[in-house]
């Protein structure tokens, strides 16, 4: 059986609730910063095509839309996607039209040829045991050269191991799941080259400091 927070109704909780503080309101900082990390190290976002998953409300995708990326935003969340239509009808005309929207789960769908796939805040919030899955399925989304870059939440593995232990004794674990660099590096490193990896040098205020990291990977 999934769990709850692998089904649309779990997420669609929140945004009935006004509860959802992953949302930013805007493109995360951290993935800017490794847009342009990605970007010192050859790769060409202007033209690309990206591929964000888990993209919520749009911010990320309107920000990528505006750098010249043609866009395909999905998310399972029936009202995400809404939202993210109605950031979209506010940008103007030339940005909108490079965002495509999908309401789908992810995992179900056979994502192929893209240039870059972003990851901003879906990682973490998957059941950890779907993790060797999302790696496969972001290699096999990207082409030969194809870059993943996002804001990863990354603490030492003896942080995680006591949060997890936290979280049992309240009941059933939820997300957001951290994760840590020697994690990463085991799901990835098959398929990709690690490019970067350190902590968010411009993080967002309201999280925990030291939690944001910056990961960019190139598909091998």
């Amino acid at each position: 059986m999934k769990s709850d927070w692998s089904n649309a109704s779990y997420w669609e909780h929140f945004y009935n609730f006004a509860d959802t503080p992953w949302e930013l309101g805007q493109a995360s900082p951290v993935l800017q910063e490794a847009v342009s990390e990605a970007r010192a190290l050859g790769a060409a976002l202007h033209g690309a095509s990206v591929l964000v998953p888990g993209c919520g409300t749009g911010s990320d995708a309107a920000w990528l839309a505006e750098q010249g990326a043609s866009v395909l935003a999905v998310d399972f969340s029936p009202q995400a996607v809404e939202r993210a239509a109605a950031r979209r009808s506010k940008l103007s005309a030339a940005v909108a039209e490079r965002i495509t929207l999908k309401q789908c789960d992810f995992f179900e769908e056979a994502f192929e040829g893209f240039s870059f796939l972003v990851e901003h805040t879906f990682f973490c919030a998957i059941d950890p045991g779907s993790r060797e899955r999302y790696a496969r399925s972001v290699a096999r989304a990207l082409v030969p050269g194809g870059y993943l870059v996002g804001n990863f939440f990354v603490m030492a593995e003896s942080e995680i191991a006591a949060r997890r232990t936290l979280a049992l004794r309240d009941g059933e674990p939820r997300p957001p799941f951290v994760t840590s660099v020697s994690e990463l590096q085991r799901l990835f490193l098959g398929f990709f080259e690690q490019l970067s990896l350190h902590p968010a040098r411009n993080p967002w205020p309201d999280r925990r400091p030291g939690i944001e990291w910056v990961g960019v990977f190139r598909r091998r």
